[in-house]
């Protein structure tokens, strides 16, 4: 069977979705499907892990498709699949599947949303007063009329997966396309961590970004009483990387100078490393709907520490934090409660084990595509 991810983000991009594909497309590789990949983050066609990957010459800029739109439809034109699965909305993936109108294509077309984020964009009084925020924001509401205009083509879709029970899209959609369900993100295998007996530090793993949010965990760092060093890791170094930099130097001067440490260009092993030698994990992003790399601290026996986003407070291997006072207080507690510490960290363990399993996953999402494959053909 021929399956294709179209996604805007795949390898060698380093990020939530990104990875989050790659772990599905070559998860089904090795369960024996033909899997290809068309995106726009590569140079060129390649292979990867059995995954072909296929590149079309497309950015995204504030919201909206650059590059030669006729492109995606010349691709369909000349392939064809058993099944393809669209990945996030408010992408080219998915605007371009409305614009062409390629519901004649003879494939079963799932829908895998990661969070319909742009619906809850609002505006707050200090936006207006910065005015590249202001006007990015202004854009993704325009851009949202385009997919209420065009909401009856979400019954194009034989099938559209939510990463869980609670995403923001389905209310959007289930009065349109009934036919929904839900697939869970999972963490990677890791090997086996050897520093459970010697975990030291708080790391935040995410990019240099404004919504990632790391000044809030920077500022949070310092009021908190605890000795604990505090890493960030990061992909790029950018503005943003900068900024932290600079606030760090006015916080070592307000409360006196703290172990922070800023990386970045750090390759795979390298971060897996430090997340497991690493005691606690700090989120303060902004916007989220399934944030991965929470599970991937609880399947390394790291408890989190995160805002409120998405499905993080379902997580039950670290806590949800609703304000800065919240932050300093479990970052105080985590730091010196053993059984609280200890009770988070077998719970997320037994969650991973029993809910975000990469075997349990993958064999649901082979059950979606092999029974919607069958009923297409019957």
């Amino acid at each position: 069977m021929k399956i294709l991810f179209v996604t805007e983000k795949y390898w060698p991009h380093k990020g939530g979705v990104s990875k989050v594909v790659q772990e599905l497309a070559e998860g089904l590789a090795t369960k024996g499907f033909s899997v290809s990949v068309l995106t726009s983050e590569n140079e060129r066609d390649t292979v990867k892990n059995g995954v072909k990957i296929h590149q079309l010459p497309f950015k995204m800029k504030m919201g909206y498709v650059l590059g030669n739109k006729k492109l995606y439809k010349k691709f369909f034109d000349e392939h064809e699949y058993d099944v393809v699965i669209f990945e996030c909305v408010q992408t080219w993936s998915t605007d371009l599947f409305f614009k062409y109108k390629l519901k004649n294509i003879s494939s079963y077309k799932i829908l895998h949303s990661h969070g319909f984020s742009g619906i809850n964009v609002k505006f707050v009084s200090s936006d207006f007063f910065r005015f590249f925020v202001f006007v990015k924001k202004l854009l993704f509401k325009i851009r949202w009329f385009f997919y209420y205009k065009n909401k009856e083509k979400f019954k194009q879709f034989d099938k559209i997966l939510f990463l869980h029970e609670y995403d923001s899209g389905i209310g959007f959609v289930k009065n349109v396309n009934s036919s929904i369900d839900y697939l869970y993100n999972y963490p990677e295998e890791f090997p086996e961590n050897k520093y459970f007996e010697t975990k030291k530090g708080i790391v935040y793993i995410a990019n240099y970004l404004e919504n990632k949010n790391q000044l809030r965990a920077l500022n949070c760092y310092y009021k908190a009483d605890i000795a604990e060093p505090l890493c960030f890791i990061g992909s790029t170094n950018n503005k943003y990387l900068r900024k932290l930099k600079k606030q760090k130097y006015f916080l070592d001067k307000k409360y006196g100078f703290r172990d922070v440490s800023f990386f970045y260009g750090l390759d795979r092993p390298q971060t897996i490393e430090i997340l497991q030698s690493s005691k606690l994990f700090l989120m303060t992003s902004k916007i989220e709907c399934f944030p991965v790399v929470l599970l991937e601290a609880m399947a390394n026996q790291v408890p989190f520490i995160s805002s409120n986003v998405g499905n993080a407070k379902f997580l039950t291997g670290g806590v949800v934090c609703f304000s800065d006072f919240e932050f300093v207080y479990m970052l105080e507690r985590l730091c010196s409660d053993s059984n609280f510490y200890h009770a988070l960290v077998e719970n997320g363990k037994k969650e991973i084990s029993e809910k975000y399993n990469k075997e349990i996953i993958l064999s649901k999402l082979v059950k979606i595509i092999e029974e919607g494959v069958s009923n297409e053909n019957s």
